[in-house]
């Protein structure tokens, strides 16, 4: 929270006087947000999860995933594409994307002999 300082002038009997008045303002920065995420360790897999991680405005957050989850870190996921909206106390939103996918696909192949 910062408190600013500013005069206010008042007339009083055709006399200007100063009062000095400290109000507090809370002012927050702006919402930001980034997601991580871990990939899904093998072809074909489900082990994929997306965190998102707010910064500056009013907590709490809340959070709108794409895949209809709520919470901050989406977990069990396929390879894809996946939103989320961050929403603070002050209404304030903020959307990002992360895409998800398998690590790669390994073609193995051996020469046979064929007799």
């Amino acid at each position: 929270m910062r408190t600013f300082r500013f005069k206010l002038f008042a007339l009083k009997s055709a006399l200007l006087s100063c009062t000095l008045f400290c109000i507090p303002l809370l002012l927050s920065a702006q919402l930001n947000v980034t997601v991580t995420a871990i990939r899904i360790s093998c072809f074909g897999g489900t082990n994929g999860q997306a965190t998102a991680n707010p910064t500056g405005g009013a907590p709490p957050y809340s959070y709108a995933w794409s895949n209809a989850a709520t919470t901050q870190v989406i977990q069990n996921l396929a390879p894809g594409v996946y939103t989320v909206t961050v929403s603070d106390a002050n209404q304030n939103t903020k959307g990002e994307s992360s895409g998800l996918c398998n690590d790669r696909h390994t073609t193995l192949s051996i020469p046979m002999e064929l007799r």
